[in-house]
């Protein structure tokens, strides 16, 4: 080459040179974490069951195809599919809950089966839709009937996608928990969360982008509860019981009200059927917060529990614990009360109801030990106790048709007052005057503490009127006092005793005259007892029975009658 020429070749080998070298110090290559994000959309975009599209597309493709019925595109078949659960319009219903416009989806979708790789994008779709249901009660009969066959029809396209390659990691992890689209979806995962272990279900949520109120969470918390509901030795299912109701408290995920109570109901249920029932703090809690507290929430407790064991024995250590935090924190001393602590959490199975009127002291006092006992207690059972210290307090109970009436201040005597005269308000935060006069007005039985042992002598004064002793059967849920004989319905022809004394099967008063005494007698049919009415002289109306029928001694308790001696039943 003649002197002074450049070597093209030379100049087009410097060129790529110095070009080579500016790319391989490019700050890119130098950064890592840029690089693990860019690999990260990558797989988001092709590799992922997480949705790639917008919301709002979706919204605007399901909301197109609802007012037409037609799909313009595969983009809108694709986004339809991921929408099939998406609540629009004034009803905020669902395409899975039409019942034209699902199936006529479900038709387009299979038309694209012979594009295997289209066919997998609406698959991807109409899975998240399948994972994202709502199934609880909010749910139409026609989207879970609809959901129900959107699984088998999932289940039965699977092998088909299975077939395109490149297989995406989400269809392996779909293949490897079939059991997502059979029924009984999720008991697989309970035996990992007896031991506690929830790493499958975060793996799997992750692998298939379940959100963490999809129904799979809440399906494996309760096929774990069930898991341990259906333990049959007690010893066993005492083992697994904490882990249960640790996992119906939703801090792991948020499992909703009605999946915690479905689950605290079975536990419940399998607690009351142990050979022995010591009191379990946890599930108490669980219970008291799913369903209130039982004799003031009966109608939740029947409907989600529907037990009567286990509405008893929440009950029971309900008001145990009510009547020690009394004679344990509102004794005027501060010492607790034994004897009082001990005896009459005998009477609890006819306990129908508690409150709490308390001193200023107690009722306003910022010590953490008197908040949560107001907490415990509940506002609705709060009284204030007026025209006494401002340390003392009282304790009243409904006992059959009576109020009882024990006080914190050591020394002072209980009160038996009939429930037909009793004259305070019993509303929550009302004030009521308990003074020794005001409870004697009201006909109030003193009962005193002394001589020892004072126990029985309460005993035989309570008992005999309620026609119940400490250690005998506990009432029968029929025979709760609910219901006055008078608003008993009566047929207009049937007759009943009118003459002051007469038998229950007699047959001479006129209905319509004195429909109480008519449903009486009508009830007593079956004892053949001797009825005495005394009221047109200024008397009672009399049964003469004694206290050893339970089942009579409920009725009559119903009726408002008190028991007296020998002398039998009476109301006033």
């Amino acid at each position: 080459m003649p002197a002074g020429l450049k070597d093209p070749v030379l100049d087009l080998r410097n060129s790529l040179r110095g070009a080579l070298h500016d790319s391989f110090v490019a700050p890119v290559w130098g950064a890592p974490e840029v690089m693990h994000q860019a690999l990260k959309e990558v797989k988001k975009r092709f590799d992922s069951a997480e949705a790639s599209v917008s919301e709002k597309s979706i919204a605007a493709s399901v909301w197109a195809f609802r007012r037409t019925g037609k799909l313009e595109s595969f983009r809108d078949l694709k986004y339809t599919c991921y929408g099939l659960t998406l609540r629009q319009g004034k009803d905020e219903s669902t395409l899975l809950g039409d019942e034209k416009l699902y199936p006529a989806l479900i038709d387009e979708v299979h038309g694209v089966t012979k594009e295997p790789r289209k066919f997998r994008k609406c698959y991807q779709g109409l899975l998240n839709s399948y994972l994202n249901f709502p199934a609880d009660d909010s749910s139409t009969d026609v989207e879970k009937r609809n959901w129900e066959h959107l699984r088998s029809y999932l289940r039965k396209q699977l092998r088909l996608i299975l077939t395109v390659e490149p297989i995406a990691s989400w269809i392996h992890v779909l293949e490897a928990h079939e059991n997502l689209l059979k029924s009984n979806p999720c008991k697989r995962y309970a035996e990992g969360l007896r031991e506690g272990k929830w790493d499958e279900l975060e793996e799997l949520a992750q692998g298939l982008a379940i959100s963490s109120a999809s129904w799979v969470w809440k399906e494996a918390v309760l096929a774990h509860v069930q898991a341990v509901a259906d333990i049959r030795a007690d010893i066993a299912f005492r083992q697994e019981l904490d882990l249960a109701l640790h996992a119906l408290e939703g801090k792991r995920v948020p499992l909703g009200d009605e999946l915690r109570k479905t689950g605290t109901a079975s536990l419940l249920r399998r607690y009351a059927r142990c050979s022995d029932h010591p009191q379990h703090e946890a599930l108490l809690d669980q219970a008291l917060h799913c369903f209130g507290k039982p004799w003031l929430n009966r109608t939740a407790w029947d409907a989600y529990v529907g037990d009567e064991d286990a509405l008893r024995l929440i009950d029971g250590w309900t008001k145990t614990g009510l009547i020690q935090d009394f004679f344990q924190l509102l004794a005027d001393d501060g010492v607790a009360d034994l004897s009082r602590m001990r005896f009459w959490p005998q009477f609890v199975p006819v306990i129908s109801d508690i409150w709490f009127a308390m001193g200023s002291y107690a009722h306003d006092s910022r010590d953490p030990k008197y908040v949560k006992l107001r907490q415990r207690i509940g506002r609705e059972r709060i009284l204030k106790f007026a025209g006494s210290s401002y340390t003392n307090n009282a304790f009243i109970m409904r006992i059959g048709p009576f109020y009882l009436i024990e006080f914190g201040q050591k020394g002072r005597a209980a009160y038996l007052i009939h429930a037909d005269r009793w004259r305070e308000p019993l509303t929550p935060g009302a004030s009521v005057q308990l003074a020794v006069h005001r409870l004697q007005s009201m006909g109030g039985e003193q009962m005193r503490h002394y001589p020892l042992p004072w126990e029985k002598t309460f005993c035989n004064v309570i008992c005999p009127r309620i026609g119940w002793w400490p250690g005998s059967p506990p009432p029968k849920p029929t025979a709760r006092i609910t219901e006055p004989l008078a608003g008993r319905p009566t047929e207009s022809k049937k007759k009943s005793p009118s003459t002051q004394r007469g038998t229950a099967a007699g047959a001479k008063h006129e209905t319509e005259e004195d429909p109480f005494f008519a449903a009486l007698t009508s009830r007593l049919a079956d004892y053949g007892l001797q009825i005495d009415d005394l009221r047109r002289k200024g008397g009672c109306l009399w049964v003469r029975a004694d206290t050893k029928d339970q089942a009579l001694n409920r009725i009559l308790l119903g009726a408002g009658f008190t028991y007296s001696g020998g002398n039998g039943w009476w109301k006033k």
